[in-house]
């Protein structure tokens, strides 16, 4: 008898937190769902941006995060906008939904943070550290992060969550294909970052 109440009190229980999951499953992906929504329609705004400040976008970064690395829509994916000709280069905070275009003698420098830590301020892309930071497989990353930083008041910092706010913050493991296929396409954007940098130090 009383086996049998023991495995209807644990039946409980695991109804009870299977429940809890799926609730949670479901807030989150609503959550994750209306973010995504608000990204596309400020993608879509870019275009009265580019407009407003003649200029002529000839190469757009799409960075994949872990939210939208696996959709076919890119319109779902961060976007970096460059103006070649006019040395520009349009920035979007999906956070604040703002969109900022920053002359590339405004660009100052980035930070990449990983699990809270800063594995990777800019330099030299192509040095010894960073070959080892991006080509790291080891462990479980919770969070991932890149910072830019411009030289103006009106908006000094912009911050992209490349990977966080995973389900039950589990993070992914630097084996899987999201954790590779975010690195792959922030490694080429920040590079393009070194090319900015070296050319202005260039020209100072």
């Amino acid at each position: 008898m009383f086996y049998i109440l023991w495995l209807g009190a644990m039946a409980a229980v695991a109804a009870v937190l299977a429940a809890g999951f799926a609730v949670g499953y479901l807030f989150w992906k609503r959550k994750r769902n209306q973010f995504l929504k608000r990204r596309a329609e400020l993608n879509a705004s870019v275009n009265s941006v580019i407009a407003e400040n003649g200029l002529n976008i000839d190469k757009v970064f799409v960075l994949n995060d872990h939210m939208a690395f696996n959709k076919q829509d890119d319109s779902l994916k961060p976007h970096f906008l460059i103006d070649s000709n006019a040395r520009k280069m349009i920035f979007l905070d999906y956070d604040k939904s703002l969109t900022v275009v920053a002359g590339f003698d405004e660009f100052l420098n980035y930070e990449i943070y990983e699990n809270g830590k800063m594995e990777f301020s800019g330099g030299a892309i192509g040095g010894v550290f960073a070959g080892a930071f991006f080509g790291d497989t080891v462990g479980r990353c919770n969070n991932l992060r890149l910072i830019v930083r411009l030289k103006r008041y009106d908006c000094s910092q912009m911050t992209y969550d490349i990977i966080a706010k995973t389900l039950l913050n589990w993070g992914v493991t630097k084996t899987s294909k999201a954790y590779q296929t975010c690195m792959s396409s922030m490694q080429e954007l920040v590079s393009f970052f070194e090319v900015i940098k070296e050319e202005t130090a260039k020209a100072v």
